[in-house]
């Protein structure tokens, strides 16, 4: 008995590990989408119980729409760059919240590093 509990201890600190640092690199990817896109807003989704590498959705929210097109494909290309994926299973979605804090200028290089080493940036 005292072994299942330590396993699910164990299983509750690595979802909760993977739900963080998804957080992360969205928060991250939210903030250069603001700075190329003319203060472009993105929310990400998920279904409940999915995959934490994962978003099912996501929607780009911006006054000119004419840069909208234009950041959902930077952000369909970045996405799986960073090692997210992008699932749609057509059923109930939750957004994916992200911290208030503002990504650092070298979260921003670490992560247009990787864009651009993918082919995205």
């Amino acid at each position: 008995m005292i072994m299942k509990k330590i396993k699910i201890r164990e299983l509750k600190e690595e979802d909760r590990l993977a739900i963080e640092m998804r957080a992360d690199k969205l928060r991250v990817l939210y903030d250069i989408v603001k700075d190329r896109f003319d203060g472009a807003h993105v929310s990400f989704e998920q279904h409940a119980g999915s995959d934490r590498n994962s978003v099912s959705s996501f929607i780009v929210m911006r006054v000119d729409s004419s840069v909208i097109p234009s950041a959902r494909t930077f952000i369909e290309a970045a996405l799986p760059a960073i090692g997210i994926s992008i699932i749609c299973e057509r059923r109930d979605v939750f957004e994916i919240m992200l911290r208030d804090e503002a990504a650092s200028a070298d979260e921003k290089a670490e992560m247009l590093r990787v864009l651009k080493e993918a082919g995205c940036a």
